[in-house]
């Protein structure tokens, strides 16, 4: 829990060594103001790989980790419009 409230140090320095994100995270979206939702709780099925106890490499439960799995409202509403295509085919 010593984590919880430890802000994320900047990442521009290391993003760019990686290149692993070539476009900002645009914190004024309207995306990044949508609440968070447990989709377990909504009937989607899931699993919260930080709460796996086969999460590896360290093969247990990652400390501080919970087993809702939270997505924004606007993932959830894509995730059921899927399962309703995926009805129709039969799956």
């Amino acid at each position: 829990m010593q984590f919880l409230h430890t802000p994320i140090p900047d990442q521009t320095t290391l993003r760019a060594l990686r290149g692993v994100r070539q476009y900002p995270l645009d914190f004024g979206s309207m995306e990044n103001n949508e609440p968070a939702v447990d989709i377990l709780a909504s009937g989607i099925l899931g699993e919260n790989y930080y709460h796996r106890s086969d999460n590896p490499p360290y093969w247990h439960s990652a400390p501080g980790s919970i087993s809702e799995l939270y997505v924004r409202t606007g993932v959830l509403r894509r995730l059921h419009a899927v399962n309703e295509v995926l009805k129709k085919m039969g799956y």
